[in-house]
């Protein structure tokens, strides 16, 4: 097996969408945004670190936040701006209404803009979501950059760790890494749990700041609590490993890492399935293992947020993990267009050992045949490349020699 593949492994080896469609649409609601207080009202908490977007299908609700609205309530105006940007965000998704879903964003903009203009934070932080993911008439990265600074500045945690993102990703800017750190370290200091948890995740691997498993447990609790799956799953990795003060518990591990795989944590899932694959602190269960690779290299559906690089390196590697599984036989039975679909997907991968891995894998399936047309010249090529990048796998060496 070649490094990459082992990557995912040896990261951890520290530690180890007429009226059935309306019924769609409610259904896609209630799982994709917070439901109503207990008093009937939209949740909302000027304090909170997220602005939350909540469907209000209550007709009589709607229709008194519209009276609330037309006798100037900003807040009223804020809560049924967010109500037709949810509905829009589920009726993008939904074959047939497109029409519905650009009436619903042109509303959400009618409401939210004046508020954004006159300073109101979260109606900011709104359009710039909008405008960042294609609902508000195209990507505007620009726009959104501009409105996301402005709420950061006004005080909005989660502004400051999406800024940060922006800053790191030239999004709407020219990438600049001292201040993607500094809104990074901001948001933390305001207790945004997805800034808590990447900022965890780069202390336990050195991704900018030098590996120190106690900020990183501290850290890592902090965002868990919050609900944040990347600190779940640092903190799982934790106490599987022993690492700083978090003494090994494969039960707590374990407990941590499911609950970020049930939010579709591609790290969480992969190292679940390391852990079910070798026996780590549980019973040895390839069918398992199997089931979280699958679950960890399946596309991400998603259009809202784009997935991290770390994400998409654990979805590519597994996706490797499986199209070698696949073709050569390992723990499976042979699938060549298992392996192929598998490969497909690893070769979209950001790492450059997943990509020569892929290709090596890729010279296996033409040198067999397997899947793909056999073509042992192209096959010969890739396989010596990859040899001399350094990839592992046996295979190569036998091949070559034939």
């Amino acid at each position: 097996m070649g490094s990459a593949i082992a990557s995912i492994w040896a990261a951890t080896s520290r530690v180890c969408r007429g009226l059935h469609v309306l019924l769609l649409v409610a259904l896609l609601l209630v799982q994709m945004f917070p439901a109503l207080g207990a008093d009937g009202q939209p949740k909302i908490d000027s304090e909170i670190s997220a602005p939350e977007y909540v469907f209000i299908a209550d007709e009589v609700k709607l229709a008194a936040l519209r009276v609330r609205v037309s006798d100037g309530d900003h807040q009223a105006r804020y809560l049924l701006a967010t109500h037709y940007l949810a509905h829009s965000r589920v009726l993008h998704g939904v074959g047939g209404m497109q029409n519905q879903a650009v009436a619903a964003q042109n509303e959400f903009k009618r409401l939210a803009e004046p508020l954004a203009r006159s300073g109101h934070a979260k109606a900011q932080y709104a359009l710039a979501d909008c405008l960042r993911d294609s609902l508000c008439g195209g990507e505007d990265d620009a726009n959104a950059f501009t409105w996301m600074k402005s709420s950061a500045e006004a005080g909005l945690p989660r502004a400051m760790y999406d800024l940060s993102g922006m800053y790191a990703g030239g999004r709407g800017v020219v990438k600049n890494e001292h201040l993607a750190k500094s809104w990074l370290e901001k948001s933390v200091k305001h207790h945004d749990a997805l800034g808590l948890g990447e900022l965890a995740e780069r202390y336990y691997y050195g991704i900018g700041y030098p590996v120190d498993y106690n900020i990183a447990l501290n850290l890592s609790q902090q965002a868990a609590e919050l609900g944040d799956d990347t600190g779940m799953t640092i903190l799982g990795l934790l106490h599987f490993g022993n690492l700083s003060t978090a003494k090994r518990d494969y039960n707590i591990a374990r407990l941590w890492l499911e609950r970020a795989a049930l939010k579709d944590n591609r790290g969480a899932m992969s190292f679940l399935a390391q852990i079910y694959g070798e026996g780590l602190g549980v019973e040895k269960n390839s069918a398992e293992a199997l089931r979280l690779r699958k679950a960890a290299g399946n596309p991400f559906f998603t259009r809202y947020a784009r997935p991290s690089t770390m994400a998409k390196h654990f979805q590519t590697a597994a996706a490797n993990y499986l199209a070698w599984q696949y073709f050569l036989g390992i723990e499976v039975q042979r699938d060549c267009a298992e392996g192929v679909h598998w490969l497909k997907i690893a070769e979209e991968g950001i790492a450059p050992e997943i990509r020569r891995e892929a290709s090596a894998l890729r010279g296996y399936a033409l040198h067999e045949g397997c899947g793909l047309p056999k073509d042992r010249i192209l096959a010969k090529k890739l396989l010596s490349d990859a040899q001399a990048q350094g990839v592992k796998f046996p295979f190569i060496r036998r091949l070559l020699k034939e």
